[in-house]
């Protein structure tokens, strides 16, 4: 598939996505017992394979499904009025925006942070225990990545990784989106014992 066909692609999958977010998952929300509070966590769960994908395929996350989740994670928060909601997703934003300036993170990584940080605060669905387990699995996603990247293997679309060979510097680039979302989920689904 060469670049234009897939950027069709992620632009009709993300069209397809947010309009399944208007038919599917507002109706859905009003009708849980959280109500709206669950409409972040929902709408994550509908964009979670789109932005994996073209995270992979092209190491970016695209605005198209980071700005509608954070822009409505947001307006849920202040609607709710749920300050350790709206104290936690302003704070991750805030750490995670120190590590982007420093080259750490994109800025799909950012956006895509604070919404799911805004997201389970609403709905409490990652307590301490959920919060380390989802943090292990995205950092061992992670650290696998770097390590095929190392050995050769292609670590995501367009990372364009190869083995370094003598002194020869070789920078790796891979796609955090995956990993952020299996480790979030990973945690949210966790059966914890209490």
């Amino acid at each position: 598939m060469d670049d234009a066909s897939a950027g069709a692609a992620l632009v009709t999958l993300s069209l397809v996505t947010l309009l399944h977010l208007g038919v599917a998952t507002v109706p859905l929300a009003w009708a849980m017992p959280a109500g709206v509070a669950t409409l972040p966590l929902l709408h994550l769960g509908v964009a979670t394979v789109p932005l994996a994908w073209a995270d992979a395929r092209t190491l970016r996350l695209p605005n198209a499904l980071t700005v509608p989740g954070l822009v409505v994670t947001t307006a849920v928060v202040i609607v709710v009025g749920d300050e350790l909601a709206g104290a936690t997703l302003v704070g991750v934003l805030a750490v995670t925006a120190v590590g982007w300036r420093a080259g750490w993170l994109g800025l799909g990584d950012v956006k895509l942070l604070g919404w799911m940080a805004g997201a389970s605060a609403l709905t409490g669905t990652l307590d301490p225990t959920r919060l380390a387990a989802a943090a292990v699995a995205a950092s061992a996603l992670v650290l696998a990545a770097l390590a095929g990247a190392r050995a050769g293997v292609r670590a995501g679309a367009g990372a364009g990784a190869r083995r370094a060979t003598g002194s020869e510097h070789v920078t790796v680039r891979i796609p955090f989106g995956p990993a952020l979302l299996a480790g979030f989920w990973f945690g949210v689904l966790l059966p914890v014992a209490r």
